[in-house]
């Protein structure tokens, strides 16, 4: 078996392998897979049975040791091995009530390797006694490589304490991979540890300028009398408190070191401390990432180009969207969709363990992601939880009033992708009660067009009746090549479409619009002209997302409209007698 000792890439730093060589070693507990191959119908040495393990929980504990607790989900046997995960369900094994009655510093060691389908996350969590070490595997060189690489991750436990271990996926999804031969072994000789103080600090996901300190306990085990000394190299972006050197009874008792992260360029830097005395010497990887921070959705998007309709491809450049944006729509826990000033963009995530708190009307910002195109629409998929999140914004999002022969141009839609929209004053084709991944026709003067579409049986209207009346329909834009599967399982030619999120009566904004009111030239390229026939003392003109950027007094007859120095896109004029709205119009800013 070709060994390959993988270290921490972030921040969770543990025992270096190479602090135990020549160790006298005690194998306190493995377990190799081999009673549960005989599952499923698929054991080919690469593949994968069809049964599920976790359907049998009683053959899992009995197969493995009846004195451990087992548990799991989504394990599938693999010709004396096990593959963790589905394409869509987060997979994990669990074992508990391993007990260590001679030795505190202990090695865990596993063979692992990626399920070998493209584009699958080669990230993994191994769990122990709540400790979280992450992982990135090594991908197999072929599909008919069947190779597994062993890793090991070291860690001090109190003698007689029983240990958990679990090994998981990192995400929810396309993150599929196979594991063998776990063991843990037990050393008594001289070692140290290096870990964070508090669980779970990592430099991950910086941005320019962003200054973080972890600070990190070396705690020494069976350590004689003297010193170590200690050596702190790597990247100019960290920087350590390190001592040069530490008495071997401060280590035994937990000595703390900071290390500092400034990143000054995006990219992934590293540093290495030492640690060295007459017993051992030990190195520990440090790992810090920085990412792109881009503070519109606008200069997002301008990042990809998803011009081509034909492919789903996921860029490999992480990053960070520091701006404030609305959350416009939420379909479920694996898609919403974000808005600010400039623009919008999905959020795609399969299994949403990163966007499930980022519900309608939210604000979010400090979203990391990489960027994909999805057979010509945008995506953003994010890579860490978004955590920065106001549940209770100030702005409010106003939908762009569209026509369904703007929805048929395609070129036309490119330009508003993903944005909220609203058709105004159609009618449904069809009767009954909406369903989740239905297409529905609607009316709207001379066009009929089969124009809304429920993503899923957790959309808002999903259960609603469908009206008979004309309604205006709220949602955003979403380009999608959709499969019918009544009465033949047909693809759809990839087009847009409205992910309905209300259904509402005509009497939205675009209905206040007012005969009286006369706004020329539109498009613009510098200001307006209002001409009106009525009382009015006042215009307050908004952005695509509801904010106010300027107002001014207006009188009947003729009125300029300044206009210049406001940035191209849409901007909705709500013109007023006092307090009352007495018209309203939509100007497009070139």
């Amino acid at each position: 078996m070709n060994k390959i000792y993988k270290f921490l890439a972030v921040a969770m730093t543990v025992v270096c392998c190479l602090g135990f060589g020549g160790l006298k070693a005690q194998t306190i507990w493995s377990e190799d897979f081999s009673n549960i191959h005989g599952f499923g119908t698929n054991n080919t040495q690469c593949e994968a049975g069809s049964a599920d393990l976790s359907d049998h929980a009683g053959e899992l504990a009995d197969s493995l040791g009846s004195t451990l607790t087992w548990s799991g989900s989504k394990v599938n046997p693999a010709n004396g091995k096990i593959k963790l995960g589905t394409s869509s369900v987060m997979g994990f094994v669990e074992v508990s009530g391993i007990t260590h009655p001679t030795a505190s510093v202990m090695t865990l060691s596993f063979d692992a390797r990626p399920w070998f389908k493209n584009n699958e996350v080669q990230d993994i969590v191994v769990t122990v006694n709540g400790q979280e070490f992450p992982f990135t595997l090594t991908a197999a060189a072929s599909a008919e490589d069947c190779t597994l690489q062993t890793y090991t991750v070291n860690f001090s436990a109190p003698v007689d304490q029983e240990l958990t271990i679990r090994i998981s996926a990192s995400v929810a999804a396309n993150n599929r991979f196979f594991v063998d031969n776990m063991q843990v072994i037990a050393a008594n000789d001289p070692s140290i540890s290096f870990t964070p103080a508090t669980q779970g600090e990592s430099f991950e996901n910086m941005a320019v300028g962003d200054t973080r300190t972890i600070n990190y306990i070396a705690t020494g085990f069976n350590l004689g009398d003297g010193n170590t000394t200690v050596s702190f190299s790597g990247s100019a972006a960290f920087t350590s408190n390190a001592p040069a050197t530490i008495s071997n009874a401060d280590l035994t008792n937990g000595q703390t070191i900071a290390i500092t992260y400034a990143p000054t360029a995006p990219g992934n830097d590293a540093a290495t401390i030492t640690f060295t005395n007459s017993d051992l010497n030990l190195t520990f990887n440090i790992v810090g990432s920085c990412i792109n921070g881009i503070a519109t959705i606008a200069e997002l998007r301008a990042l990809m180009d998803c011009s081509n309709t034909t492919i789903d491809t996921t860029g490999t450049t992480t990053y960070l969207y520091t701006g404030h944006a609305i959350i416009t729509e939420h379909t479920t826990n694996s898609t919403s969709w974000m808005q600010d000033e400039t623009g919008a963009i999905q959020l795609y995530n399969q299994g949403g363990a990163f966007i499930a708190n980022a519900t309608v009307g939210t604000e979010v910002t400090n979203v990391v992601g990489n960027l994909a195109n999805y057979y010509g629409y945008l995506e953003l998929k994010p890579t860490a939880e978004i955590t920065d999140i106001d549940h209770f914004p100030t702005t409010i999002i106003e939908p762009l009033s569209i026509t369904l022969g703007q929805l048929q141009d395609q070129e036309y839609m490119d330009g508003i992708q993903g944005q909220l929209v609203k058709l105004e004053n159609v009618t449904f084709n069809q009767t009954g009660t909406f369903a989740g991944y239905s297409l529905y026709s609607v009316n709207q003067g001379e066009i009929t067009d089969t124009a809304v579409y429920t993503s899923s049986n957790y959309d808002p209207i999903v259960g609603q009746s469908i009206p008979t009346t004309d309604k205006n329909v709220i949602g955003v834009n979403l380009r999608k090549a959709v499969t019918v599967y009544t009465p033949d399982t047909i693809r759809l030619a990839s087009r847009y479409y409205v992910l309905p999120r209300e259904i509402t009566e005509p009497t939205g904004i675009a209905e206040n619009e007012n005969s009286s009111v006369n706004i020329y030239p539109n498009p613009t390229s510098g200001n307006v002209t209002i001409e009106l026939n009525e009382t009015a003392t006042n215009v307050a003109i908004y952005n695509m997302v509801g904010k106010l950027v300027r107002s001014q007094s207006i009188s009947t007859g003729l009125n300029t409209v300044e206009m210049n120095g406001l940035t191209a896109g849409v901007y909705f004029l709500r013109i007023y007698n006092d307090n009352k709205i007495i018209g309203t119009a939509k100007v497009v800013r070139q």
